[in-house]
């Protein structure tokens, strides 16, 4: 009987969403938390200081990090506690801003190669996330109305 010894590792990509497309910061682990996987990437360091950043839970306390930037994260629920009628229409409009993210990492994903395991190098995952940010922005651009 053959055994085949299918290496099995997660990894996770920092990624932002701009205007102009995707840009992806260093891979790292898939147990790595957000925060510190965006402080391991340099991408914040990489962003104009006009620029507001929006996060999800994952990113609570980036505004203490990141004091240069204007940020917005969703409120956590307090501990046998509820978030007051202010704090959920904060949360849904951060949501409403949020959701084009999510769509373009549903974008990045909807490639094999970013969905499932990955079975090669660890050194290649970076250059497989950024050819798939690549085709990702090069659709996006091409469904982009031209202005005349």
């Amino acid at each position: 009987m053959l055994k085949f010894d299918v290496r099995k590792e997660v990894f996770d990509a920092q990624i932002m969403h701009f205007l102009i497309g995707v840009r992806m910061g260093a891979t790292a682990s898939g147990r790595t938390h957000d925060m510190k996987a965006l402080r391991h990437s340099h991408l914040m360091t990489r962003l104009p200081r006009q620029v507001r950043v929006w996060g999800d839970r994952g990113y609570t306390g980036i505004g203490k990090v990141y004091p240069e930037w204007e940020t917005s994260v969703p409120a956590k629920r307090p501990k046998k506690g509820e978030l007051s009628d202010e704090q959920r229409e904060l949360n849904r409009l951060i949501s409403k801003v949020r959701i084009t993210a999510e769509n373009t990492i549903s974008r990045v994903k909807k490639f094999r190669a970013c969905r499932e395991f990955f079975r090669n190098k660890p050194s290649k995952h970076g250059v497989i996330w950024g050819c798939v940010a690549g085709l990702v922005n090069l659709r996006w651009r091409a469904r982009q109305p031209t202005v005349l």
